[in-house]
């Protein structure tokens, strides 16, 4: 009778523990298939580590068991340093932060659709990496997602980008050109330090703040700073040694410490009367600087708070650009308005030709604080008669 009460009693209590802890989490440690381990976890499959001895193309399957693989774990493919190639079936739907960490000689990887972020780590030192497409449906790139994928030359970015965390392109040398979207609100400290052969960058219309988001870009040559930014923090273009000039839009209230130092080759700056205050260094050792547009009035540029060690900046020229002295659209100054004011506008907008000062201001014909293909099209209306002022 002892015996039997015993046996009922455990198996109520291993019915109790089925009741308690889900099938999905039991007896799936240790799966193999091939080269991979896995867990089944709520039904799908969850690739959580690669063998070491894996080299060349890898596929991973849509399924696994008759149950459809649907992540990749943390760390699941870290330091597989032999792996060139990763094809990855479009049911997976997440991939763990540091999946892909040190792959070193892989070369080629897709990205599925459905994916929603990119996590931190997750291509970490992949230094054979050469391009990357980013699907439409990833919104947030995490913290120093693809930092020092020194081959890396491509990347095609999400137009539904929100978010790219702190140096997610640090050290990727050889990406020359990267579009950033215009739903992108926020850029991490040190996003894109040190891609050194980026030669132009469009900033978008939703940060509010720039944290040494381009420093040591030392391929830029021309920036414009919209509206929307605020502050230019610390360092944020640091280095970058042959940048000839850049423009701050009105709406720019702070340059912070060390944004602008060591921009050697640097010898326009146009500034707006929204500028409230200069931080130490921000201007330090650019020796080439000559020409400062201040879109304001002497009075408003005595305002601004400038920090210590600005001497480039405080020996320049100050051109105090306050309001127009001939036509607007007259870009060139010739008392004309034609098709070659316009032409100045275009090659302005794919950062050809920079304009500064009191041309930026004749440029902005809509009056918008943005120099765009409207102005251009508003100048040649203009020009042959289609429309009376602008």
């Amino acid at each position: 009778m002892k015996a039997t009460k015993k046996l009922c009693a455990i198996i109520l209590s291993a019915v109790m523990l089925l009741m308690i802890v889900p099938l999905s989490s039991l007896a799936t440690d240790g799966l193999k298939y091939g080269v991979f381990s896995y867990e089944i976890i709520d039904g799908g499959v969850v690739i959580t580590d690669c063998d070491d001895t894996a080299s060349g193309k890898i596929e991973i399957p849509k399924e696994i068991d008759s149950c459809q693989v649907t992540a990749v774990a943390q760390d699941a493919f870290s330091m597989c340093m032999s792996i060139t190639e990763i094809v990855i079936p479009e049911s997976v739907q997440t991939i763990g932060a540091s999946a892909f960490y040190y792959c070193r000689t892989l070369e080629t990887i897709n990205l599925p659709d459905g994916l929603t972020e990119i996590p931190f780590y997750a291509f970490h030192h992949c230094q054979a990496l050469k391009s990357i497409d980013i699907p439409d449906s990833v919104t947030k790139i995490g913290d120093r997602a693809f930092q020092s994928c020194y081959s890396l030359t491509e990347v095609r970015m999400s137009e539904n980008i929100t978010s790219i965390g702190k140096s997610a392109f640090d050290e990727c040398v050889l990406i020359e050109e990267i579009s950033l979207g215009d739903k992108l609100t926020f850029i991490g400290f040190g996003a894109f330090n040190s891609c050194r052969n980026l030669k132009s960058i469009s900033i978008p219309k939703g940060p509010e703040r720039l944290d040494a988001a381009f420093s040591s870009c030392s391929s830029l040559t021309n920036i414009t700073v919209p509206s929307n930014i605020k502050i230019v923090g610390r360092h944020s273009f640091y280095g970058c040694r042959v940048l000839e000039a850049i423009v701050f839009e009105e709406g720019v209230t702070e340059i912070c410490d060390l944004a602008l130092a060591q921009c050697n080759e640097l010898k326009s700056v146009t500034l707006p009367s929204t500028l409230k205050s200069i931080g130490y260094s921000a201007f330090a050792l650019d020796n080439q600087l000559t020409d400062v547009y201040f879109n304001g009035t002497q009075e408003q540029w005595n305002a601004i708070t400038i920090g210590v060690d600005n001497e480039p900046l405080l020996n320049a020229t100050i051109h105090f650009v306050t309001a127009p002295t001939h036509e607007r659209g007259d870009i060139n100054g010739d008392n004309e308005v034609n098709s070659t004011d316009a032409l100045m506008v275009l090659h302005h907008t794919v950062e050809k030709t920079l304009l500064t000062g009191e041309a930026a201001i004749q440029a902005d014909v809509t009056k918008d604080n943005e120099i765009n293909s409207v102005d251009a099209l508003m100048i040649l209306r203009y020009s042959v008669g289609k429309i009376d002022k602008i």
